[in-house]
């Protein structure tokens, strides 16, 4: 079991006690590790049984083979669980390097079971475990309990995974927390870590794991290192980090404005929000995760206005965009300080983001009106009734305990006025890029097993321009051509489950390392011989393993439609006159995957697979 530690923790926080799982041999096989293994050891532990607030969701941290390695981009995790704010599938991944520890603290994984009584923080050092009380940090922002639970280890070299009062409160979309500023963001896992009374987990770990070939793995390090470093992304988004192409995706048509009601903006104020503008207002510094050379994480310093001297991680693009045009704000000091309260109380920013959106066109369309605001008045671009309303959402406090649950239960409680209006798939918001500007959005947001998603298949990069010959794209597909979209999303979608149960970073595919070269990598640390063909058949395996939990949990055509909102064509930008075509994919789509006409995997795709 080369480049694997073969084992997992498991701590039960019914009665405090822990225990060590070896997997068998086939789930790395058939799973690899990442969110893959993740979902097969969910089934094995109870989650098809469990409801999303129930502390009896087994909450599980995975890592994969590469993570820990000396690779560069694979440092990310990933968190699994049922989802509070959809109901189903629920994982995010977060980078930094508390996956790192992990699996050098010698576990491929840990899963929570149960729940404490009192809240409780968890110290994994090596074969060291340790359940500590965690009430003195109860309340405190997720920054500030990393800070005491440092502090109270003594030894700042454990990275550590906290909640904020978000988790506590069970905010549908809480978030997870790790090294100041990287995140765990969507599906609302932060609430379950809250449910279970879990205030924060440090790791720490100092063990070298195993590969196959050392010699000539240490050779593919270095040139990989080298690649990365050549290539022009890397330059970019060490310069601009992610928010470096705003202009670039505005002119698209991909910016939602308005909440997802205009199709252009006054372009100085895209500007302004723009990387190289955000570099020169706030940037104090750049951030890496775990030995990697791109160092796109943001460290800012608020140089001027009313939130003068803030400092903070980020903001990231989704962040910019969640914050700025969907709400008309063109503030980048501004959306800085949103940005870093969220990541202190621990929320999603695109949830929020879009939740506060969605409240404001509510308002201007008086579905809602001040007897329900609690006579706040939510207009756009106010700045002032922004940052309450996040407070608001972190302690479910009057009207906020309503956004607190999302978009979805925010629609269905106004009616179906709202309902019309509300953007989601799944229950889970959209991310900031809009399918009307690339077709194969369509797909990706509507089939995505956490709801909708601009990780889980991200088609438009050859729609952009990026090419991937191993599975057959060598060259860029029409952003509006529908009819290529049905197995390019699948076949995406295919190799991006692979790749993270391995676990990589997405910024590999634009920094210099193609998938045959991660391929090469992973074989040369285990020991195997996978082929691209391969690959694509693991990840079907996972994507159908996780869409049958969805199946479970009442998933079928009716939950992988888009919004209405999204057939309305915008009459101006980049994407003008342009709608997606839903119904033109759906079918051709579920056919390739082998599913029926309900979106159910068939029984004979099942068998194929072999799943579960």
């Amino acid at each position: 079991m080369y480049a694997f530690n073969d084992k997992i923790l498991v701590v039960d926080l019914d009665d405090k006690t822990f225990e060590t799982l070896k997997p068998p041999i086939g789930y790395y096989k058939k799973y690899i590790g990442g969110s893959g293994l993740g979902a097969r050891l969910f089934i094995d532990y109870g989650g098809l049984e469990a409801s999303p607030l129930s502390k009896n969701n087994p909450l599980i941290f995975m890592v994969g083979p590469l993570t820990g390695l000396t690779y560069p981009l694979a440092g990310r995790h990933f968190a699994c669980a049922r989802s509070p704010l959809t109901t189903f599938w629920g994982q995010g991944s977060s980078g930094g390097y508390w996956g790192a520890k992990l699996k050098k603290a010698g576990y491929d994984g840990l899963i929570l079971l149960g729940g404490s009584d009192k809240p409780v923080y968890i110290v994994i050092s090596n074969n060291d475990i340790e359940i500590r009380d965690a009430q003195g940090l109860w309340g405190l922002d997720s920054f500030k309990a990393e800070e005491e639970i440092k502090k109270d280890i003594g030894d700042k070299k454990f990275s550590v995974a906290t909640i904020g009062q978000a988790g506590e409160n069970r905010v549908l979309f809480a978030a997870i927390q790790n090294d100041r500023g990287r995140v765990v963001g969507r599906t609302g896992l932060g609430a379950v870590m809250g449910v279970k009374k879990v205030k924060g987990i440090a790791v720490y770990g100092d063990r070298e794991v195993s590969v196959y070939d050392e010699d000539m793995f240490k050779r593919r390090y270095y040139e990989s290192i080298k690649k990365v470093r050549k290539a022009p992304a890397t330059k970019i988004l060490r310069t601009h980090g992610t928010n470096a192409l705003f202009e670039q995706i505005y002119e698209y048509g991909d910016l939602p404005v308005k909440y997802w009601s205009l199709g252009v903006w006054d372009i100085e104020k895209i500007r302004k929000l723009s990387g190289p503008s955000m570099t020169q207002a706030i940037l104090r510094g750049v951030k890496a995760c775990y030995l990697c050379p791109i160092a796109c994480g943001r460290e800012f310093e608020i140089k001027e206005g009313p939130c003068k001297g803030v400092s903070g991680h980020g903001p990231e693009y989704e962040t910019v965009a969640a914050f700025g045009p969907l709400m008309l704000i063109d503030d980048i000091n501004f959306i800085a300080y949103a940005g870093d309260l969220c990541n202190r109380y621990g929320i999603d920013t695109i949830s929020a983001g879009s939740v506060i959106a969605f409240a404001m066109e509510l308002y201007e369309k008086n579905i809602i009106d001040k007897n329900e605001t609690d006579g706040i008045e939510i207009r756009w671009g106010d700045k002032e009734v922004v940052i309450k309303l996040i407070r608001m959402i972190t302690f479910r406090e009057g009207f906020g305990n309503y956004l607190a649950d999302g978009v979805r239960r925010l629609a269905e409680r106004y009616g179906e006025q709202a309902k019309k209006l509300a953007v989601h798939v799944k229950g889970l918001e959209f991310p900031m890029h809009d399918p009307r500007a690339f077709e194969s959005w369509t797909l990706a947001y509507a089939t995505s097993n956490r709801g909708a998603c601009h990780t889980y298949a991200s088609t438009y990069y050859i729609e952009k321009g990026l090419t991937f010959p191993e599975i057959g794209y060598d060259k860029p597909l029409d952003r509006f051509d529908y009819k290529s979209k049905p197995l390019a999303v699948k076949k995406l979608q295919d190799i991006y489950e692979f790749l993270d149960s391995m676990v990589m970073c997405r910024f590999h595919l634009y920094g210099g390392l193609p998938i045959r070269d991660v391929l090469d990598t992973f074989n040369l640390a285990t020991g195997w011989n996978l082929t691209v063909d391969d690959a694509l058949l693991i990840g079907e395996r996972i994507f159908n393993l996780k869409r049958w939990i969805n199946n479970k949990f009442g998933v079928d055509i009716e939950e992988d439609r888009l919004p209405e909102k999204i057939f309305i064509p915008l009459s101006e930008g980049g994407t003008k006159g342009h709608i997606p075509h839903w119904n033109e994919q759906i079918y051709e789509y579920y056919r390739l995957r082998g599913w029926d006409e309900r979106g159910i995997v068939k029984k004979e795709t099942l068998e194929r697979l072999d799943i579960p």
